[in-house]
């Protein structure tokens, strides 16, 4: 077995020893609007840290609103300001409330605007969404995101 291999397995095994600790459920629960509402808008340097603060607050779906934005699947609905998971369909698109996964309707393309990364953010985004990924408690989950994190470049 390869020395990357090894070191790979031990995150795998040892990863929530290695993660900072979660912030207690009350503050989490404040903080993730807050958050989500900081990777909108502003500087790509101030959404970068948004990601990282939501990736470590271990919020309940910090996981999937990440990857949405790493998919291109995170928008902000003009008319109201509201952040959504938005899929494609005929017409527009449909809409996901990503507190909770109450669908919210359908929406035209030209009522929502889309939540865009950089390749910085990406980048940061893959890292976070792999270290979110060594609290699973499926240890093949684990092995997968210890590859992952081998990836992307720091």
């Amino acid at each position: 077995m390869s020395i990357r291999a090894l070191c790979r397995r031990l995150l795998a095994i040892l990863g929530l020893g290695l993660l900072p600790p979660c912030l207690p459920a009350a503050a989490q629960a404040q903080d993730v609007p807050a958050l989500v509402e900081r990777l909108a808008a502003g500087p790509f340097a101030d959404r970068v840290a948004a990601a990282e603060a939501l990736a470590q607050s271990g919020a309940e779906g910090a996981d999937a609103i990440l990857q949405a934005l790493l998919d291109g699947r995170l928008y902000r609905v003009k008319a109201d300001g509201r952040i959504v998971f938005a899929d494609k369909v005929e017409g527009g698109f449909r809409l996901t409330d990503p507190a909770g996964g109450a669908a919210l309707g359908e929406a035209g393309r030209r009522d929502v605007k889309k939540i865009k990364a950089n390749n910085k953010m990406r980048t940061v985004l893959r890292g976070a969404l792999a270290a979110l990924s060594l609290r699973d408690p499926d240890p093949a989950r684990r092995i997968a995101a210890a590859d992952a994190m081998f990836k992307t470049p720091k």
